[in-house]
């Protein structure tokens, strides 16, 4: 139900229906551990931004925390009345949002496990998302609307209205000024958040989306040969997780039979790993 990195790039995290959580390792390909505690399937997880947690929610109606390198469950949160369809971390890591079917959004404190606001307004809630900076989330439901709300009072500042079908998937750009959404319309819409207005629809899906990501587009592709000098050739070293397209806060990778690169900061220890693990690499902007 859910894949996600964690920001170095070396661990995934997936959730099942199987009421699991497993920790693998990119490099070897090797599942780490299996975290066990939620009693029905887990929909959502997170890494916090330091790689050292993961949040994750379940048809069971709670949120837990988890250590990643022990795999013990540190907290459970217990506060939603139905299924949690999804969960994020702040940047800073000090706190959670849930989105749940009892249309509710929760703000948790991690420290102390204690739900701090409980934001109302929606119908049933598909994508939570935190901005950059934590002042703000973004919300996406059933009843296709997007709204923004400030995290500190707990209002809604905006409803973003143009969808024609259900919200999936909800995304700020790296300096929250604007975000992505993803509908069963079949569209992606671009919107202003000062503004609410929608400045874009994207169209040319044939079904649902179900999942949106913006930010620095990095492709790896082991097929490609290129001289170029945006690019960093190298033999890319197969694995067997195949062909990816993963998103991380301000990236999103594509890589074609590879391996997993710091998705955060093309630094010289990046360019380092990316030489050491062999790509092709093209750097492009997306979403501002």
């Amino acid at each position: 139900n859910s894949v996600v990195f964690s920001s170095d790039g070396t661990k995934i995290a997936s959730g099942s229906s199987d009421k699991t959580i497993r920790i693998w390792d990119v490099r070897s390909d090797q599942c780490e551990n299996t975290p066990k505690g939620h009693g029905w399937g887990v929909n959502s997880v997170v890494f916090s931004s330091d790689g050292t947690k993961i949040a994750s929610g379940s048809c069971d109606c709670t949120i837990r925390i988890w250590d990643v390198s022990s795999g013990q469950c540190e907290n459970t949160l217990k506060g939603h009345d139905s299924v949690v369809i999804s969960v994020v971390f702040s940047s800073d890591g000090t706190k959670i949002a849930s989105g749940s079917c009892d249309c509710t959004i929760r703000i948790w404190d991690v420290s102390s496990g204690q739900c701090e606001n409980t934001l109302q307004g929606h119908d049933w809630i598909n994508s939570v998302v935190f901005s950059s900076n934590g002042t703000k989330i973004a919300s996406g439901s059933n009843d296709c609307t997007i709204r923004i709300w400030d995290v500190s009072s707990g209002q809604c500042e905006n409803t973003l209205q143009g969808h024609n079908n259900w919200v999936n998937s909800v995304v700020f750009s790296s300096n929250g000024t604007k975000i992505a959404s993803g509908s069963n319309d079949c569209t992606v819409r671009l919107w202003d958040v000062r503004s609410g207005q929608c400045e874009n629809t994207l169209q040319g899906h044939d079904s649902f989306v179900d999942s949106v990501v913006s930010g620095t587009k990095v492709s790896v592709d082991s097929k490609t040969e290129q001289n170029d000098e945006s690019l960093i050739q190298f033999p890319l070293k197969s694995n067997r997780f195949g062909r990816f397209l993963w998103s991380v806060p301000d990236a999103v990778f594509s890589c074609e039979g590879g391996s997993v690169i710091d998705p955060v900061n093309l630094n010289a220890n990046i360019l380092l790993l990316l030489k050491q693990r062999g790509a092709n690499v093209v750097i492009t902007p997306s979403m501002p």
